[in-house]
């Protein structure tokens, strides 16, 4: 059994949380071709980050480093707060950057 990048690197509920963005790009022209379905694409990942960036209560108050078994797989600091970091990171270095990074993670690690 291969493990790959997306389970290695926390990027399960990113890649989860991109039907959404999918669906909309599928609604806004095509498999991600057209500057229509790439616009729909990109707005919904945005969409997603600052809903869940906006998240309050006890959302960013527990440390990633020190998880409790209880919270260890169930909580924000597992899946949600990094989830969120990769969108970041795919404003930060645009899509081409990000994806050839992913790739070479894949390579490296893989």
């Amino acid at each position: 059994m291969r493990i790959t990048v997306a389970a290695c690197a926390g990027l399960a509920l990113p890649w989860l949380g991109l039907v959404s963005p999918a669906n909309a790009s599928a609604a806004g022209g095509g498999a991600g071709c057209s500057a229509g379905a790439r616009a729909a694409f990109q707005a919904s990942l945005v969409k997603q980050f600052n809903k869940t960036y906006g998240s309050g209560g006890g959302f960013w108050t527990g440390a990633p480093s020190d998880p409790t078994p209880y919270t260890l797989f169930n909580g924000s600091s597992t899946y949600e707060r990094p989830g969120v970091a990769y969108i970041a990171l795919r404003q930060i270095l645009g899509p081409a950057r990000f994806t050839a990074a992913l790739r070479q993670l894949q390579r490296v690690w893989g």
